[in-house]
């Protein structure tokens, strides 16, 4: 399936990006103004509550927030008991 893009674009970028949230966030959105691309930040819970002052700057330089789950979690290092524990409110 296709992405649907706003009309007149024809591409749609995605990356993945770990970084120090007070060194990172502005150098990011520096880079974001200089060449005017508008973002959408699939943050944390964690980094919302944590660094609420960046992503404050985040908003209001016009980029969108997305969150997605509370902490980024390495699901292997949990075993497979402790996986099917987690999921199961989500997916029954």
């Amino acid at each position: 399936m296709p992405p649907r893009l706003p009309a007149g674009k024809r591409l749609a970028v995605s990356i993945g990006v770990d970084f120090d949230a007070e060194v990172g966030t502005p150098r990011l959105l520096r880079l974001f103004a200089k060449h005017g691309i508008p973002t959408t930040w699939c943050t944390p819970g964690h980094t919302l509550i944590t660094f609420p002052d960046r992503i404050r700057e985040v908003i209001d330089s016009g980029h969108q927030i997305a969150a997605h789950g509370a902490y980024y979690e390495s699901e292997p290092s949990h075993g497979e008991a402790e996986e099917r524990r987690r999921r199961r409110p989500a997916c029954p």
